[in-house]
């Protein structure tokens, strides 16, 4: 009869000790779908910002570009403001 009780006593424990496993093991599966999800969202979110690199590319040399130009076009107005004021003193 003792051993018939110990032995209850002992499936009891593997089987609360085996729950509890069984437990864990779900909530890391869980995490681990949680992950995969962050993992698929992170990649389509660099898949998107890779393909407007080339935009922000051309984008950024239209600027550059704009910006010489608009530099050029200062120097043109200092040059003219110049020889403006170099005529007005001479006169």
């Amino acid at each position: 009869m003792e051993s018939l009780q110990s032995r209850a006593e002992e499936l009891e424990r593997n089987l609360s000790s085996a729950q509890k496993e069984l437990l864990e093991m779900e909530s890391l599966q869980s995490r681990a779908e949680e992950l995969e999800q962050n993992l698929s969202l992170a990649q389509k979110e660099l898949l998107e910002i890779e393909s407007l690199r080339p935009k922000w590319e051309l984008r950024n040399a239209e600027l550059f570009t704009k910006n010489i130009d608009l530099d050029l076009e200062k120097k043109d107005l200092e040059d003219t403001l110049t020889k403006k004021k170099d005529n007005l003193v001479t006169a």
